[in-house]
């Protein structure tokens, strides 16, 4: 169960970090369309940047894998809130709620509650 941990901490990291580097013209639109600030919009990102770099650095160091993974798993509930918010459509929402189960999986296992 714990290389599932693994692989779930890269998928979300690489998609972290993949959305907020090289698809960042989505990230503008979208938290335009959510009403939220361009200052707001960087704290997010700066903060999931650097949880996700935690979820890598947890394949060495287990210690940090759970606090990374609850509070990426905060800022996907933070997600899923603001699609439900201005009525995004299901497909809208699917990303950040599969990302939602990878870290409260993650968190699961690091905790002992899997495996």
């Amino acid at each position: 169960m714990h290389s599932l941990a693994i692989a779930a901490q890269l998928v979300v990291a690489a998609s972290v970090f993949y959305i907020w580097i090289f698809r960042f013209d989505n990230i503008v639109r979208d938290f335009e369309h959510f009403k939220f600030s361009p200052i707001f919009r960087n704290t997010v990102g700066v903060v999931k940047l650097v949880i996700a770099t935690l979820m890598v650095v947890g394949i060495w160091m287990p210690a940090v894998v759970f606090g990374a993974a609850l509070g990426m798993t905060v800022l996907m509930l933070g997600a899923q809130w603001a699609h439900f918010r201005v009525g995004n459509p299901m497909a809208k929402r699917v990303p950040s709620a599969l990302l939602l189960a990878l870290c409260l999986f993650v968190a699961a296992e690091s905790a002992g509650f899997i495996g």
